[in-house]
C-alpha cells in the first residue's frame, strides 16, 4: 500500500510531460527590459458549458468582478463567449493590475463528479491547462509578476501557470531575452489550505522545470560527465547524495553491456546514483535512461530527427526533477536512483551489429540493432539494482 502511494505521487509528478504544454513554453513573450515599470497582472478562472456563451465565472472572479464593479460574466459572453483552455485579457481594469486574464476551466464540478477520481484528475488537468494558458498571455503581454487564483485547486494552479510562464533562452543574447514572468497566489486573505497545495503545486512545477532544462540543453555543453555536475550542484544542498561513479567503477561491477554501447564514443561513460533519505521503511529504485546523444550507432537515426537525440536522456532528466520535488515536499520515502549516462555514437569503436556481450546477470545479449541501445544498457542497470 505504501509503496503504492509512493508511486502514484511520482507518476502524478510526471504526467505533466504528456500534457499540451509547449516544451519552449512560451516564444512570443516580449523582450525584457530593464527601463520599464513594475507590471502586474492577474489571473483568474470561469467554467465553461457546452455553449461558448455558457461562461460562470470562478467565484473568486466573480468576487473581484464585484469589487470593481465590473460585469466580467457579460464581458465574457458579449466577446463571442469562452471555452476550456481558452483566455480572454482585459487591460488597465485595475490601478494596481495592468492586466486581467480569464482563463476557460472546463465544467463546473458537481458532486457526482467529486466521487469519481477520473474526473477530479480531469479537472486538475482542466485547471493546470487553464492557469498555463492564461499566465502565457499575460506574459506575452509583457507582464512582470502574475498573480493566479487558486481555481479551487492551488497545486493545479500553481503547476500550470509556473510551467506555463517557463521559456528555453539559456542561450540567448542579453538584449533578445524575453520577459520571464514571476508567479504568485493571489491571496485575499482566505487562502487556507489552498495555499499550502499552491506551495506543493509550484515546488512540483520547479522540479518539472529543472528536468526541462537538463533535456533542453544541446548535447555540447550535456555530457554525461557535465549531467552528474549538474545533478550534484542542485541536489547536494538540498540533501540529496549524488555520487557520480565513473568508468572504472562501471567496469569493476560487471557492467560490460553499458559498456560496450558506450565505447563509440571518446566523452566516458558516468553512472550517476542519487539517494534520498526521507524515512519510513520500505525503499524504491528508479532508473532513468541517460543517453546524452543518441546518433543510433552504426545504424543512424534519420537527419530528420537526429537534432532531437540529446533530448534522449529525458528519463534520467526527469528522475532528477522527482529528487528536487522529493527534497523540498519533504517526501517521506527512501528513494535511489541509477542513472546511466551515456553518447550512442558512430566511430571504429562503436559497437558492431550482431555482437555478442555478456551482461551483469551472466546471461549474453546479441546486440542486432545498435540503435537500440536503451534496452541494452538497462539490462545491466536493473540487474545492479536488484
Amino acid at each position: 500500500m505504501y509503496l503504492q502511494q509512493v508511486t502514484n505521487k511520482l507518476q502524478n509528478s510526471l504526467k505533466i510531460f504528456a500534457r499540451n504544454l509547449s516544451v519552449t513554453a512560451s516564444n512570443h513573450a516580449t523582450k525584457a527590459t530593464n527601463d520599464k515599470p513594475l507590471q502586474k497582472g492577474l489571473l483568474l478562472g470561469a467554467y465553461t458549458g457546452c455553449e461558448r456563451t455558457d461562461v460562470t465565472p470562478s467565484p473568486m472572479a466573480q468576487r473581484f468582478a464585484s469589487e470593481i464593479s465590473f460585469d466580467l460574466k457579460g464581458a465574457l459572453t458579449g466577446q463571442l463567449g469562452l471555452s476550456e483552455g481558452e483566455v480572454r485579457v482585459f487591460d488597465n481594469l485595475t490601478d494596481e493590475f495592468r492586466a486581467v486574464a480569464v482563463a476557460g476551466m472546463g465544467p463546473e464540478p458537481g458532486d457526482d463528479q467529486d466521487k469519481d477520481k477520473g474526473n477530479v484528475y480531469q479537472r486538475r488537468e482542466y485547471i493546470r491547462n487553464a492557469a498555463g494558458a492564461g499566465a502565457r498571455a499575460l506574459q506575452e503581454r509583457g507582464i512582470d509578476e502574475i498573480y493566479v487564483e487558486h481555481m479551487l485547486d492551488g497545486e493545479a494552479a500553481a503547476e500550470g501557470a509556473t510551467l506555463g510562464v517557463w521559456i528555453e533562452q539559456q542561450f540567448r543574447h542579453y538584449e533578445d531575452q524575453l520577459t520571464e514572468s514571476k508567479v504568485f497566489f493571489y491571496d485575499k486573505g482566505d487562502g487556507g489550505k489552498h495555499k499550502e497545495n499552491w506551495d506543493i503545486g509550484f515546488e512540483k512545477a520547479k522540479a518539472q522545470n529543472f528536468a526541462r532544462y537538463l533535456t533542453a540543453l544541446p548535447a555540447n555543453v550535456m555530457t554525461p560527465t557535465i549531467f552528474g555536475q549538474h545533478c550534484a550542484e542542485e541536489l547536494c544542498p538540498c540533501g540529496v547524495t549524488v555520487d557520480v561513479h565513473d568508468h572504472n567503477w562501471i567496469k569493476s561491477k560487471g557492467m560490460e553491456a553499458f559498456l560496450t554501447i558506450a565505447q563509440g564514443s571518446c566523452e566516458p561513460p558516468v553512472l550517476v546514483e542519487l539517494k534520498y533519505s526521507g524515512g519510513g521503511s520500505d525503499s524504491v529504485v528508479m532508473v532513468g535512461k541517460g543517453c546524452t546523444f543518441d546518433s543510433g550507432g552504426i545504424c543512424l537515426t534519420p537527419c530528420k530527427t537526429m537534432m532531437y537525440q540529446h533530448a534522449d536522456m529525458a528519463g534520467a532528466a526527469v528522475i532528477a526533477g522527482v529528487f528536487k520535488a522529493l527534497c523540498k515536499l519533504k517526501v517521506r520515502a527512501n528513494v535511489t536512483a541509477l542513472l546511466p549516462m551515456y553518447e550512442n555514437l558512430p566511430s571504429e569503436n562503436a559497437v558492431k551489429t550482431g555482437s555478442v556481450v555478456k551482461a551483469l546477470n551472466e546471461r549474453t545479449i546479441r546486440i542486432l540493432h545498435p540503435v537500440h541501445d536503451g534496452r541494452v544498457v538497462m539490462s545491466d542497470v536493473l540487474s545492479y539494482a536488484a
